[in-house]
């Protein structure tokens, strides 16, 4: 037996100077594997028995194994005694696995004549490594493109690194930035306080802070902080994204203020709100008068319409509700109720409105007022229509009767050839010019005011003079030069409230003088009855034909009016008629 085959016949001289448990390769100078380990078989899946007479770069991965081919020439050529290498083998199964292999040369008279290796698994560490690699791409991705910016500070405050976000934040660069404190990044008022924020921040008691951030330019935004701890490199660091909340700060603030605007609008509104689910409870309500609810404020919410409205109203109030939540378009429904607890029938308009989370605001506006007004002057419209009636029947009808019979026979004087005189026809023109003053006097009541002709001026002059002779009271006109030009519809209101403002100042006031006014008042016409009397009477809160005829009047007109003491000691009515255009003589 020569030296060579001496040397690898016999392994156990070198795998003696290691543990048996490690995984131990012996091959010949040709590359063939003479003897391999325990550990090898379990490593590789392979028997001793397939191994041995097998090649190494059987075992090695295909993408490793040119470079180490050319390795181990390398290293047989320059006889490196011992090298090391990393590289991926391919198990019986088929599964790949990093090793870390020591290779050492068999020298035999300085020629080499096989190679002793000695192979640690290292699959585990690799794949760590690579899973570490491909989480730092990661993070470098996140850390580079996120929108908030990330500051990577140490435990002490002092900017390690930052990214893109934080640099647009600032309007700095990243190397203005780097090795800054993070105190000089906020406005100098709140830099101690910053201190003990980060402080808290370190010692993990907070995770999340709101602040102010410090531009270049001076600018300071509104921030929110959140931090982790975690190792940069190998020392711990802070990991601090920092999110511009500006909008969202513009958006609380303009919501608070819609929210409170909203409140004040339906606190002040004299009608009554509910908020009503699509199944018809009551969910929440603002009544600034609780006379006009159907039942007591205590048992509003919770409670089901069901229980206030009846049938058919229910039902069809339901209806409405649904399709209003699935057109999002307002609905009004006018109605009436009996409200027991009151012992009266009052009338509504309810205008329905979606809202939101399958809810309607229901605005309830009571027309009980109005109603009743409605009908009292319906009524009083009869009432004159009647009376014009009788006023044409007993007095026109009767001149016409008169004028008629007087014709008739003077018909029958001249055909019989009497002759006819002078009286008789002055009787006639006579009761027919009473029929002319009749029908003015009736078309005057119908329509005193007579733009065609004077105009709303001289109809109230002569209204001032009527009453004045009837009541033995003072009355005066005082009209301003220039006056607004009003529509026959406004002159014919103006002109009844200032009567029936006369007609109370007569029956209650007790008062000498009346004085009216009607000016101009900016973009406005005010017109102006005030007197000398006892003040403010019990007429101002009844609910006859008064001051609710006058405020309805006024209404219809689009104009205000107001009830209140006089210069004069009395009371004065003030009716304020808007979008008046400049004339002359009203």
């Amino acid at each position: 037996m020569d030296r060579t085959s001496e040397a690898l016949v016999s392994p156990d001289d070198v795998v003696s100077k290691k543990n048996r448990s490690d995984v131990m390769f012996r091959a010949d100078r040709t590359g063939k594997f003479v003897y391999v380990s325990p550990a090898a078989e379990e490593l590789t899946g392979y028997s001793a028995e397939d191994l041995n007479g097998m090649h190494f770069t059987y075992l090695i991965d295909e993408a490793f194994r040119r470079d180490l081919i050319s390795f181990y020439i390398h290293q047989v050529k320059k006889k490196l005694h011992v090298t090391h290498i990393e590289f991926a083998i391919r198990c019986k199964d088929g599964s790949r696995k990093f090793v870390e292999q020591s290779v050492e040369l068999d020298l035999v008279d300085d020629e080499v004549v096989g190679i002793h290796a000695h192979v640690q698994d290292i699959t585990a560490r690799v794949r760590i490594h690579d899973e570490l690699q491909q989480s730092e791409v990661r993070f470098r991705t996140v850390f580079e493109n996120s929108p908030d910016a990330i500051f990577i500070e140490s435990l002490s405050g002092k900017v390690l690194d930052v990214n893109p976000a934080a640099c647009k934040l600032h309007d700095l660069t990243r190397d203005e930035l780097i090795g800054r404190h993070v105190s000089s990044l906020v406005p100098e008022e709140q830099r101690s306080e910053v201190n003990l924020g980060f402080n808290e921040l370190v010692s993990g008691n907070i995770k999340q802070i709101n602040g102010q951030s410090l531009r270049s330019d001076g600018q300071i935004i509104p921030v929110e902080l959140r931090a982790n701890k975690f190792f940069y490199g190998h020392e711990p660091a802070l990991l601090i994204h920092v999110r511009d909340i500006s909008k969202r700060i513009d958006a609380q603030n303009a919501l608070v203020k819609s929210e409170r605007i909203n409140r004040a609008i339906i606190e002040a509104l004299p009608d009554l709100v509910f908020w009503i689910s699509k199944d018809g409870y009551y969910l929440h309500f603002v009544a600034k008068d609780e006379s006009q609810l159907a039942i007591s404020p205590g048992e509003i919410i919770g409670n089901s319409l069901k229980n206030t409205l009846p049938e058919p109203l229910y039902s069809d109030m339901i209806d409405v509700i649904r399709k209003v939540l699935q057109t999002r378009v307002s609905e009004t429904v006018e109605y009436s109720l009996d409200i027991e607890r009151l012992n009266e029938k009052r009338f509504f308009e309810a205008r329905i409105v979606p809202a939101e989370d399958e809810t309607v605001l229901t605005i309830v506006r009571d027309l009980t007022h109005e109603r009743r007004l409605e009908q009292q002057v319906i009524h009083t419209q009869e009432e004159e229509r009647r009376r014009i009636g009788r006023d044409l029947h007993d007095g026109l009808g009767s001149l016409m009767t008169g004028i008629a019979m007087l014709s008739r026979a003077l018909e029958q004087d001249a055909s019989s050839g009497k002759e006819v005189s002078a009286s008789q026809l002055e009787q006639i023109v006579a009761l027919a010019n009473s029929g002319v003053e009749q029908a003015r006097a009736l078309a005057r009541g119908l329509n005193p005011v007579k733009l065609e002709d004077d105009g709303l001026i001289p109809a109230l002059e002569k209204l001032a003079s009527d009453t004045e002779t009837i009541s033995k009271m003072t009355v005066t006109l005082s009209a301003h030069e220039n006056l607004p030009r009003v529509d026959s519809r406004t002159a014919m209101q103006v002109y009844w409230i200032t009567q029936e403002a006369l007609t109370n100042a007569v029956k209650h006031s007790g008062a000498k003088l009346v004085v009216i006014t009607f000016a101009r008042n900016g973009d406005e016409c005010e017109l102006s009855i005030a007197d000398d009397g006892n003040g403010l009477p019990d007429y101002s809160l009844d609910e006859g034909m008064g001051l609710p005829t006058m405020k309805y009047r006024a209404r219809l007109i689009g104009a205000r009016l107001e009830l209140g003491p006089s210069i004069y000691g009395g009371t004065e009515v003030r009716c304020f008629i808007p979008h008046c255009q400049v004339g002359t003589n009203g």
